[in-house]
């Protein structure tokens, strides 16, 4: 008897949960999007003693900071020895500036802009310039 009962409850069992399907997982969205940021227009010149950067980036409003550094040195190579000129904190405009007042050495000077993007990726331009 206690068979018989047992096999009509895994019957039953068996035809409730054939007509069941699987459900699919929510997907979570992100709170940002991770977007790349490329820099665009790029002017560097002279002024005076130091030096004035412009450069516009597209997806500006993935940028949270930029750091202007130089060397004198090889930017190619991995050693090379890159200091820090400036460090701004980014405001979403596409278009921005920095000016080196500090007079820089005759010769073949590399500066490069290094932007910070909100999920952590860093994405860096080298600029070349020769002063006489």
């Amino acid at each position: 008897m206690k068979n018989m009962l047992l096999v009509l409850l895994l019957g039953v069992s068996y035809t409730a949960n054939s007509g069941i399907t699987s459900i699919k997982p929510i997907q979570t969205v992100h709170p940002y999007f991770n977007f790349v940021p490329s820099f665009e227009n790029i002017h560097l010149h002279k002024q005076g003693k130091g030096i004035k950067v412009q450069w516009s980036v597209s997806e500006a409003a993935a940028v949270t900071s930029f750091d202007i550094e130089s060397t004198y040195e090889d930017p190619g190579d991995i050693y090379s020895n890159w200091s820090i000129k400036g460090h701004l904190p980014s405001d979403g405009r596409r278009m921005n500036m920095f000016s080196d007042m500090i007079a820089i050495y005759p010769g073949q000077v590399h500066y490069r802009i290094v932007a910070h993007t909100n999920n952590g990726d860093v994405v860096s331009q080298p600029i070349p310039l020769t002063i006489e």
